[in-house]
């Protein structure tokens, strides 16, 4: 497991773990506390989602960056190998 997976679980689970302390310690009534655990989980959600969509941009950039020396590595030993066929 990558670094930034761990960082994003050990996020979500402290998130959850800070939840459930805050529902088992409130003071407010049921549907306040339930109307603020949602308001929570949401922003949860989106600081998760965001974060993977930053994660995935960065591996899919880097992706394509491998691909591209992969295919000018290509090109270059095709060339050798064209003028090799050549000279004989």
């Amino acid at each position: 497991m990558s670094t930034t997976l761990k960082v994003m679980a050990g996020f979500a689970i402290g998130a959850l773990a800070g939840a459930a302390v805050g529902v088992l310690t409130a003071p407010d009534s049921g549907l306040k506390t339930r109307k603020k655990l949602q308001k929570d989980a949401k922003r949860l959600a989106e600081d998760v989602s965001e974060k993977a969509i930053k994660k995935f941009g960065e591996v899919k950039d880097e992706i394509n960056e491998k691909l591209e020396e992969a295919l000018e590595k290509g090109k270059i030993q095709a060339e050798k190998i064209n003028k090799t066929i050549s000279h004989n």
